[in-house]
Parts: structure tokens; C-alpha cells; sequence
């Protein structure tokens, strides 16, 4: 059956098929990795140490580790540590900061110009601009 404008219903059919085909294809052997890996002519290199036959256990997520030997640290020994950071950091900041450059000084004063000493006026008043020309 065609449409009216000719063109064929299942057109996209084959791609489809095709594109199923090569998904089906690449996921079977996806599925048997840990099978082929097993295989002597397929998985490890010659000089790799062997498997241990037994896994291992998984770790032990619930249990607590053992209680710590050091005591926290008192009030005054927070402060003189805390004193101690803050110095460093004082010390480092002035090492990578370089001061702040001087202010600059205060521009000369300028002499000023006599008034006397003016540019002549143009006389514009017998001058007349050419007439321009309009751009076609």
C-alpha cells in the first residue's frame, strides 16, 4: 500500500531490524564476561600470580574501630595552637603579598598661560562652504 505521496508504509522497518539486531548482538556477549574471563586462552596473561581459591570476607562495615589513646585538647591549648595558625598564616600572607606601593606624588602645578598671547580669530564671514554633491 502506498500513501499519497507515494511513499511505502514500513519503510523504517529494516533499520529498526537492523538496529535491534546489532543491539541483541553486542548484549549476549556482554552477559558471559565473567565466564570468558575464566577461560584459560581468553582471560589472564601467562605471568599473572594466580587466583586465591576463597575470595575473602567482605569488610566489616558495623564495627567500630578502637577507642582513641590521645585525650582532646583543653580551652588553652585550643587558643595557643589557634595563636600559633594564625601567626603562620600572617607570616606566609606578608612573604606572597607584596606591600602596597607608595602614594603617588602630587602633580607639579603648571605655570599658567598670559592671556595676552591669544590664537588669532578666523574671519569666517566672507567664506562660504562649496556646495556638496548628492550621492546618487
Amino acid at each position: 500500500m502506498t500513501r499519497a505521496g507515494g511513499q511505502r508504509r514500513g519503510r523504517h522497518f529494516p533499520r529498526i531490524l537492523a538496529a535491534l539486531a546489532a543491539l541483541a548482538a553486542a548484549a549476549v556477549p556482554s552477559g558471559c564476561t565473567s565466564f570468558l574471563s575464566d577461560l584459560p586462552v581468553v582471560g589472564e596473561p601467562a605471568n599473572v600470580p594466580p587466583r586465591p581459591e576463597d575470595p575473602g570476607a567482605f569488610p566489616a562495615v558495623h564495627d567500630m574501630p578502637p577507642p582513641r589513646d590521645t585525650k582532646p585538647l583543653t580551652e588553652d591549648e585550643r587558643r595557643k595552637l589557634e595563636a600559633e595558625l594564625q601567626k603562620v598564616r600572617d607570616e606566609q600572607a606578608a612573604k606572597v603579598a607584596p606591600p602596597p606601593p607608595p602614594a603617588p606624588a602630587p602633580p607639579p602645578v603648571a605655570a599658567k598661560k598670559s592671556p595676552d598671547k591669544k590664537p588669532p580669530a578666523k574671519d569666517q564671514g566672507d567664506r562660504q562652504d562649496p556646495p556638496t554633491a548628492r550621492n546618487p
